[in-house]
């Protein structure tokens, strides 16, 4: 089977995956929205979720989304700045202009498949600058690992502004919903149930696992990030890098707050509430589906229902998220970097090829 079939065959089956979850979201909305057009006297060839859909997009605050895309683009010019702080000590020192274009074509590239953007943002860097693939990428692992670790410092700071409402609805809903066999909990809870296991039988079979061929292909792969690890203590300027870093999250943090104020029924939500809406999209969109598709409408659903938001205006509040960033500003940041980019540096380097051309780099000893 060729590379460009196999390929494609992954980008069909995690796009397969992420419009059934969000089919099954969309159906368990649409029951719940025809449930209550039946308390309100509405009759049901006048109740149409889908309606109500396209109004709340032609109803929402443009200036509040236009102000959401311009700090997830000030955000990405810190974050490429960031990338070449790390980037300089392994004797590589990008144009910043493609350090971020690179950065667009990643967003771009995970639409179609997930984390496969990390791939096309190293390879392309890589290409244009003339510089190791393997030590690129090894920096993104480390732009990565940083994320993770600010993720989690994210999420004990929202712990500790929003404990209480946070236990009180896992208390009175999730035992609820699993008791009444609810399709998405059970989905989400099963995943995580699977997730905790299959850590276990790695444990329980690490011996036989250490014989396989594919662990020590793994294993020199993981190798290969140690000179991008090592950047980090050889930054020139920690602080700035810290400073850099702060900013992103603040800036990601920002984005869901203004977001509220788009829509109506979100906008007199406030800045902590903001935060658990904010790590639980995160957590949607790091999910294993194209560009968060499902899974990022499903825990962002969850998050606005602790501050009983109804549902069919949380699953609006996540589609306009969900289409104006993931879909709309990602795709057309990713064609202007497609256009940009061999403008930039006069040569033109197509997508496929970067990914077939970071596989051969990783194989290599």
């Amino acid at each position: 089977m060729s590379n460009f079939i196999k390929q494609a065959l992954k980008i069909l089956f995690f796009l397969v995956f992420g419009l059934f979850l969000l089919y099954l979201i969309f159906q368990q909305q649409n029951k719940a929205f025809l449930a209550e057009c039946a308390l309100k006297g509405i009759p049901e060839a006048q109740c149409s979720l889908m309606d109500k859909l396209i109004a709340d997009f032609k109803s929402v605050n443009v200036f509040y989304l236009i102000l959401v895309m311009v700090m997830f683009t000030l955000s990405n010019i810190s974050r490429a700045m960031r990338w070449n702080m790390l980037l300089k000590p392994l004797g590589i020192e990008p144009k910043l202009a493609n350090s971020f274009h690179t950065l667009m074509i990643g967003y771009f590239a995970n639409l179609a498949l997930p984390r496969i953007g990390e791939i096309a943002r190293g390879t392309a860097l890589a290409k244009y600058e003339n510089a190791s693939t393997r030590k690129i990428l090894g920096t993104i692992f480390v732009d990565r690992l940083l994320d993770i670790i600010c993720m989690f410092l994210f999420v004990l700071l929202t712990l500790f502004f929003e404990y209480d409402t946070l236990l009180k609805f896992l208390k009175e809903n999730i035992e609820k919903k699993l008791e009444q066999g609810d399709s998405i909990t059970i989905f989400f809870v099963g995943g995580f149930v699977i997730f905790v296991l299959g850590l276990f039988l790695l444990y329980f079979f690490k011996n036989r696992i250490k014989q396989m061929k594919l662990y020590d292909k793994v294993g020199s792969l993981v190798s290969g990030f140690s000179e991008g690890i090592k950047s980090v203590k050889k930054v020139e300027n920690p602080w700035l890098f810290l400073g850099h870093t702060i900013f992103i999250w603040i800036m990601f943090y920002l984005m869901t707050y203004f977001c509220f104020f788009s829509f109506k029924p979100t906008e007199h939500l406030n800045m902590s509430q903001a935060m658990v809406v904010a790590v639980l999209g995160t957590l949607g969109v790091i999910l294993p589906s194209p560009g968060g598709m499902g899974t990022f409408h499903a825990l962002v659903i969850i998050g606005l229902g602790f501050y009983n938001i109804a549902p069919s205006d949380a699953f609006s509040f996540a589609n306009i998220q969900f289409f104006t960033i993931q879909i709309g500003y990602c795709t057309l940041m990713g064609i202007i970097a497609f256009i940009s980019l061999p403008l930039i540096n006069k040569k033109k380097v197509e997508l496929s090829h970067l990914l077939l051309d970071a596989e051969e780099e990783i194989a290599k000893d």
